[in-house]
């Protein structure tokens, strides 16, 4: 478990051989490393608003948004 509770990460292999961790809740890119096992102390300190990324595709297509 993580600060920001129980997430799921997926990583992605870079053309440049760094791999990125993909906060799959929020969808931001929390972080880049060299090697994968880099990637879980920026997964553990991440600061997940799961919203945020609902907020922003509803925004942006025009709906109504409630805070």
């Amino acid at each position: 478990m993580n600060a920001a509770g129980d997430i799921e990460f997926a990583h992605r292999l870079n053309a440049d051989d760094t791999f990125d961790s993909i906060c799959m809740s929020c969808f931001l890119t929390i972080g880049t490393a060299e090697d994968e096992p880099a990637l879980a102390g920026q997964e553990k300190i991440h600061q997940c608003n799961g919203n945020d990324a609902h907020i922003h595709l509803a925004s942006k297509n025009g709906a109504a948004i409630d805070h």
